[in-house]
């Protein structure tokens, strides 16, 4: 199942690196949100992504999940609440979230870097992402290469 929100001008659509090997607007990116620690607490329409994905998964029992683009950790949480799996990968651009979501997470693998350059780790019954794929370069190239590999 391939769970994934992202934004194109401004409409809704559901469809490891060293951050020296990032391209500029990558870095850009990370730097942002590596200093984004009141983020939570302005981000409402994020919370409600995170809530209406989470409803639209309808198995709640999984082999392995991935989520991609983790951030602060609000869909990691209520993940870690509602989704039972029995491997867990977690990734983030920003390093610096890294001990955060495995705080949240103890026994997710966390995956820190560029998804769409990295190797994610094969094959997920359950590849979700709320709010990071509209900063990726080619989204649609990311979310057809993630069907293709994800368990049915």
């Amino acid at each position: 199942m391939l769970i994934i929100n992202f934004y194109v001008k401004e409409r809704l659509w559901n469809i490891p690196l060293t951050t020296s090997e990032l391209s500029a607007r990558k870095q850009s990116i990370a730097r942002h949100f590596s200093q984004a620690s009141q983020y939570d607490k302005h981000a409402y329409i994020q919370q409600q992504v995170c809530q209406h994905l989470l409803m639209a998964i309808d198995n709640t029992h999984q082999d392995s999940v991935l989520e991609v683009g983790a951030g602060t950790g609000q869909l990691t949480q209520l993940l870690a609440k509602y989704v039972q799996s029995e491997r867990w990968s977690i990734n983030e651009l920003c390093e610096q979230q890294a001990t955060h979501l495995q705080e949240l997470l103890p026994q997710a693998q966390i995956l820190i870097g560029d998804a769409e350059t990295m190797d994610l780790g094969g094959e997920h019954s359950l590849v979700i992402s709320a709010n990071a794929i509209q900063w990726f370069d080619n989204p649609l190239h990311f979310i057809a290469q993630s069907a293709l590999t994800a368990k049915t």
